[in-house]
């Protein structure tokens, strides 16, 4: 008869003859040293393992496991061999082929606050290297984009904040160096770009430093006007673009016109009294007459009056909003009758100007 598993010739007790069974035997010998549990022998089960050393898999991978179960190291840790999984104190380690234990797991997350990481990321959270823009995307849990609580920020080469993620749309940038003493910032735009730079200033604003400030004068000339019935030129016009402030207005005497200077002059075409009105004429958004003025006198013959500096003409204009206004010094004489005599306006060697505040 044979066995079930390893299929050896059993002898019968006192049938099989003497030269047989020996030699049955001997081939059952033969078998049973060259078992190998797997083609011949039972196959050996789990249980039946008592492993009480290192196992080794002689370069082999350990296949279709469900999971692998680590004996906790303690709070000192194990001591892995080059290469190793091991835990300690409930965390995950792997020691590196330098023998270097790094932790790989940290109060149920992964563990990125080792040496050069970021530690602190919940879960969804990440820091992300966009290759596209060549950015560095940090995201909370909620997949939006998160701040940034920082001390400080040192830059390296030139500074340039991009305010809208991946577009130029607006580009701020920094100064590339620090001011020389007390300074304003300035910004120049030009096209996308912001360029933040300084304006050295050490006792407050002045006005050259108001860039929204304008300052227009302009060319001198003199006028002759008659009409009782209507406004006309006495200088030429002054054009100024404003951000809504006040405006000072007023008549000077054009530079270097010497010994000629700057008046305004009501004379009569005989003895009696002589008028006339003037006014700036401003138009632009809402058109106005200011710094209004009446001239009367007597004229004790013909061509005689009065005469007046121009420089009495100047006040403060408040304009209703921002804009651009033209300024013009205009004036018409008062008319004959009730002791006025036919008068005549006249502008000498004037300029007006606008200047805001």
């Amino acid at each position: 008869m044979t066995t079930p598993n390893m299929n050896l010739t059993l002898p019968l007790v006192s049938q099989t003859p003497g030269p047989t069974w020996a030699s049955e035997i001997n081939a059952d010998m033969t078998i049973i040293d060259g078992h190998d549990h797997i083609a011949t022998g039972v196959p050996i089960v789990s249980a039946a393992l008592n492993i009480n050393d290192d196992l080794s898999f002689n370069s082999h991978a350990l296949l279709d496991a469900i999971n692998v179960s680590f004996i906790d190291g303690g709070p000192t840790g194990v001591v892995g061999i080059p290469n190793s999984l091991q835990t300690a104190a409930g965390e995950l380690y792997f020691t590196d082929g330098n023998g270097n234990s790094v932790q790989i797991t940290d109060n149920g997350t992964v563990n990125v606050g080792g040496t050069g990481n970021i530690g602190g990321i919940v879960p969804n959270a990440a820091v992300n290297y966009v290759s596209g823009p060549n950015n560095y995307e940090f995201l909370d849990e909620n997949g939006n984009r998160a701040a940034l609580d920082i001390s400080a920020v040192v830059f390296g080469g030139n500074v340039t904040l991009q305010l809208s993620p991946y577009s130029l749309s607006y580009v701020l940038k920094l100064p590339a160096a620090l001011p020389s003493a007390t300074s304003f910032v300035t910004a120049t735009v030009s096209g996308s770009d912001v360029t933040l730079g300084y304006l050295t200033q050490a006792n407050g604003i002045t006005r050259p430093m108001q860039a929204a400030v304008g300052q227009q004068v302009s060319s001198w000339s003199s006028h002759t006007v008659t009409s009782t019935s209507s406004f006309g030129t006495l200088s030429s016009s002054v054009t100024l673009t404003t951000s809504g402030r006040p405006v000072i207005v007023g008549i000077i005497s054009e530079p270097n016109t010497s010994p000629n200077y700057a008046y305004l002059e009501v004379t009569g075409n005989t003895a009696g009294l002589v008028g006339a009105q003037v006014h700036v004429n401003v138009t632009g958004s809402a058109s106005t007459k200011i710094l209004a003025q009446s001239i009367e006198g007597y004229a004790n013959a013909i061509g005689n009056g009065l005469r007046l500096p121009a420089t009495s003409i100047s006040g403060i204009y408040v304009p209703p909003s921002a804009g651009t206004y033209t300024f013009a010094l205009e004036g018409k004489c008062t008319a004959s009758g009730g002791g006025y005599v036919t008068t005549t306006l006249n502008s000498a060697y004037v300029a007006i100007y606008a200047y805001e505040l």
